[in-house]
């Protein structure tokens, strides 16, 4: 209780945030590398209206679905804002399948099933938990790093009861197919070698 809470895969951050949202921790420190995840949580933290706005503005096709697609590429971010990388995220979650950003639309290119690529895309309910959540922008702490360099960096040196680190890595057998950014065999060793050897609550 009251402790700076560390979240070093955080994805939906769905921990951290409940967490804020009861009271319980004082801050939380986010990591997360995929920079459409990333630039979500910052486009949520920085610029929520604008944030607003391009949700509101925003025509939930597949001919968008086909334009945010493009952001699954390194390469083509080089020159789009935060805001922009960050609205892509959120697009691809709530029309991919199951929310997975490497995944097709739902309904398929040809939009054929019964369940079409807006499904999930409730405008007026996105935008009020980003509102919501931008609320605690003041207790929230983002970073994106490969999560052990985030561990290695930011949690140096903690060894007190004011320190919990959750760490939720990326699925052993099933994170090829899941994320875009996963761990092999050798990464998952040396997260749990690297965190064997902590003194802080994990």
């Amino acid at each position: 209780t009251g402790c700076t809470f560390y979240e070093a895969y955080a994805g939906s951050a769905a921990v951290s945030f409940g967490l804020l949202e009861k009271g319980v921790i004082g801050k939380a420190v986010i990591n997360e590398l995929d920079p459409l995840i990333y630039n979500f949580w910052y486009s949520v933290m920085n610029h929520p209206n604008e944030l607003v706005r391009m949700i509101e503005d925003a025509n939930i096709t597949v001919a968008t679905w086909e334009e945010m697609s493009h952001y699954r590429n390194s390469e083509y971010l080089e020159d789009k804002t935060s805001l922009q990388i960050g609205f892509a995220g959120l697009f691809l979650n709530r029309t991919n399948f199951s929310g997975i950003l490497k995944a097709n639309p739902l309904g398929g290119l040809e939009q054929t099933s019964a369940y079409k690529i807006d499904c999930r895309f409730n405008k007026a309910r996105i935008s009020e938990s980003i509102l919501k959540l931008a609320n605690f922008a003041n207790r929230v702490e983002l970073h994106n790093l490969d999560a052990l360099t985030f561990l290695k960096n930011h949690t140096k040196y903690r060894r007190n009861n004011n320190t919990f680190v959750y760490i939720d890595p990326p699925y052993y057998e099933k994170g090829p197919s899941l994320y875009r950014y996963y761990y092999d065999d050798s990464q998952h060793r040396e997260l749990a070698n690297f965190i064997k050897k902590k003194a802080y609550p994990w």
